[in-house]
């Protein structure tokens, strides 16, 4: 999130912009797309598989509530340029590493194995997710307050690596 601005970022680093209102907006960044790619694809599920829209509501709040502090957790970990403009914009891969790619499997895998692992109370186990992304949500100023924090301690290691100047 933050390599996408490492152009604009000592830029954002020294303005009147505080950290928590940096890490916010991203925040909201996040859980909107959640709720725009929810509602863009509802209908497809609604109509080609309307036994999936309850599993479609349950990713909807595990999205927003818990892969969202998981890239956010990246995010503020990000020591790498990504140059928007380098290879057409969309589907630029340009900054990313293998700890990136690496990060979908604690991203996907939990609540897969967790689904599997709830076969036999489907209704369940799409319960307990929706509730631990709901939870995730409602404590989306904590959690606001500890990116923040993590995001200010290494302003400037991110500032070299953005720089090219650190690995």
């Amino acid at each position: 999130m933050f390599g996408w601005d490492s152009t604009f970022y000592p830029a954002l680093v020294s303005r009147n912009v505080s950290f928590p209102v940096m890490v916010r907006a991203k925040v909201i960044v996040l859980q909107l797309s959640c709720l725009l790619m929810f509602v863009m694809s509802l209908p497809l599920f609604i109509w080609l598989r309307p036994d999936l829209v309850a599993l479609h509501f349950a990713f909807l709040f595990y999205n927003a509530g818990i892969t969202t502090i998981l890239v956010m957790e990246l995010a503020t970990r990000n020591r790498q340029r990504v140059d928007i403009g380098r290879s057409g914009g969309f589907f630029n891969y340009e900054g990313f590493s293998a700890r990136h790619w690496l990060w979908f499997i604690p991203t996907a895998l939990p609540p897969v194995l967790f689904l599997q692992a709830m076969h036999n109370a489907p209704r369940t186990g799409l319960t307990i997710l929706a509730v631990a992304g709901l939870a995730g949500v409602l404590t989306t100023g904590l959690w606001t307050r500890y990116f923040s924090g993590g995001l200010k301690s290494r302003k400037h290691g991110m500032l070299d690596g953005f720089a090219g100047r650190a690995g």
